[in-house]
Formats: structure tokens, sequence, C-alpha cells
């Protein structure tokens, strides 16, 4: 069978792309509005597209389409933490989670009378990444483990040795597990990014000390439950006067630049940490967002990471690769439920390594 053209390749991306985007969206036309937001600020004569276009192009129609709209759509989808130069790429961070044949999703959860709740966002989260990796190999064995959020703990071993999550971060498994949720929902990502990053689990981060994580959660006020992941700072405060926070959270602490939870308009700008590490027999990837939303978004923007894992020795860890994600969120009055929707995310600078090489 002959090989398609790479021009071919791209339309058929591009379409499958904006097909999904369309999808997410509600429509071509709310796509469109989307597109001209991530392009405030240059001429609206050049870098805006037509929903009858978009649709066209989802439907891999014949259409003239101008560079300008090009750049449009790619400021766009670059946002989404995927530019037009990914579309034709096959590398994939997916690829090698998928090698051991076996994932498990640890996902944060509390009891309620009798029942166990879990985050929407989470699930969403969980639902996304499982599609996306099914596309990479059929055949795979997905397992899910609730961890019920404990406030108080002494140390983890004692605290959650019967647990299965517990017994599958120790190492006895072949297999690649996946997290969602911040320290504050999640004690398994409490304590990967514990064992990830180098500091005891559930001791406070101190910055005065010197020697911290290279990313922390930072809150205003006390925190309920420790976290080597976390630290409070009263000088951040809530930017947001009278509305109701949903987080603990009201920023991060980037290496040495904070980045406060603050609204710009009708959107509220939160912040996610993704880390990945290859450990002996597995593989490591906490998606860890201040709010649900930020979760959602930091998973949108994992999954399309076209990147290589760093390279580690077979009984040895690799370094992390660790990033921050940036999302807009948008309140939407009146809907029911929780009326947070995701607007656009993507990474705040690049990929980096831990320890620093």
């Amino acid at each position: 069978m002959e090989s398609q053209p790479r021009n071919v390749l791209f339309r058929d991306a591009l379409a499958k792309d904006l097909d999904t985007e369309i999808a997410e969206c509600g429509g071509a036309i709310h796509l469109a509005e989307r597109i001209a937001l991530a392009n405030q600020g240059r001429d609206p004569k050049l870098f805006r597209v037509d929903r009858r276009k978009l649709a066209d192009l989802a439907a891999a129609r014949p259409v003239k389409i101008t560079f300008f709209e090009l750049d449009a759509i790619d400021a766009y989808l670059s946002q989404r933490g995927r530019g037009l130069l990914t579309l034709l790429q096959k590398r994939s961070i997916l690829k090698p989670l998928v090698q051991s044949g076996r994932i498990g999703f640890l996902v944060g959860s509390k009891p309620h009378d009798s029942n166990t709740v879990l985050s929407r966002w989470d699930v969403l989260s969980l639902s996304n990444i499982q599609r996306s990796l099914d596309r990479h190999m059929t055949g795979v064995r997905f397992t899910i483990e609730d961890v019920l959020l404990r406030s108080a703990v002494a140390t983890p071993e004692r605290s959650f040795a019967s647990e299965r999550w517990f017994q599958l971060i120790q190492g006895s498994e072949p297999t690649t597990l996946i997290t969602f949720g911040s320290p504050r929902a999640n004690n398994a990502a409490e304590c990967m990014l514990s064992a990830m990053f180098g500091f005891p689990a559930f001791v406070p981060a101190d910055p005065a000390s010197g020697s911290i994580p290279p990313f922390l959660f930072v809150s205003s006020q006390r925190l309920q439950s420790a976290s080597c992941m976390a630290y409070h700072d009263p000088r951040v405060g809530n930017s947001m006067p009278g509305e109701k926070l949903r987080s603990q959270y009201v920023g991060v602490k980037v290496q040495n630049e904070t980045f406060g939870l603050e609204r710009t308009g009708e959107y509220t700008k939160e912040y996610g940490l993704l880390a990945i590490q290859k450990r002996r027999s597995q593989i490591w990837v906490v998606i860890a967002g201040m709010t649900g939303p930020a979760t959602y978004a930091a998973e949108h923007v994992f999954e399309e990471l076209a990147v290589e894992l760093p390279s580690a020795g077979p009984a040895t860890n690799s370094a992390v690769m660790w990033g921050v994600v940036e999302t807009r969120v948008a309140r939407r009055p009146g809907r029911m439920g929780d009326d947070r929707e995701v607007v656009s995310q993507g990474l705040l600078g690049d990929l980096k390594l831990w320890p620093h090489r």
C-alpha cells in the first residue's frame, strides 16, 4: 500500500483535531469564538476563521484558507497544548505508558454516608486519557483504585500499608500508575510526588529552608493537611473578594516565582502540575491541579505532549520530567451543578527535569 502524501495526512489530522474541538465546544460557532479569543490583539480581518470554514475543515471538505487563518488556528491549538506542528509528529508521551500492558488509575475519593464520592473532573480526566491510551495499544488492562482521603497521616507506611493503591506504588507490579488531583485531595499524589522529588511525605514545605521542590501549591490559610508540595503564605491572598473559593490553594510557586489565582474579565487563571518518572519496572504520572478544572486541563495538555521520557537504567529511576499548566476557567451562571468550564490551557514555559540537568 502506498503511503499517503503529507498534505493529505495533514488535512486528515487537522480535520480530526477540529472535529474534536467542535464537539467539545458545542458547535463550530463556539470554536470560532474561542479562536478569536486566542488571537486578541491581532488584526481581526486576518486572524479570524469563519464557522462555516471550520465546519468544512473538520469534515475534510475542499476549502480555501489563508496562511493568516492557519496561523489563527495554530495560536488556539497551541494554547490547548498542541499546535499545527504536532499534527504529523509520531512521538507521543502516551506510547511508553502502554508498553507494560497494565495501567492503574489512582483516583482521590471521599466517604459520604455509605457511598464513595469522586470528583467529576477526575472522572472526566480518567475517561479522556483512557480513550487516548486505547488508541496506542489494544488489550491493555486498566484498573481503578480508590484513594480514600485521610487528613491526619502519621507515616504513609503505617497509615496506608493495607491499601491496594499504596501496595502498587511500592513497586510490587510492573505497571504504569496515573494519579489525578493535588495532594490536598489525593493521598496517592502526595506519596508519589514525595518519592519523585525526594522530600518527606506529609511534612510541610518550608521555603525559608532553601530546600524545596521546584513546584509548590500555595495557601493563604493554614492547610488542613500537611504536604511536602504545599506551604502557607498569608501574603498570597484571594484576588477575587466576595467569591467563594473552591480550593484551599490560591496560587503556585514555580522555582522563585509565585503565580496567584486571579480573575481577568470573566475568566479565572488557575494552575496545575505534571510530573512523570520512570521508576524501575514502573512509570509514574501525576496530574495535579489546584482545582478540579485545573487537573482536567492538565490532563488535556499531558496527553498531547510529543516528547520522549527521560532514560533510566534497569535498576535506577529516571530524572523527573515536570511542567506547569496554566488554564483559564469560566463560570456559567445558571448551569446546574458545577458551573465551571475550562476554556483554554497550555504549558507555562517548557518541560523541565529534576534534578536539573
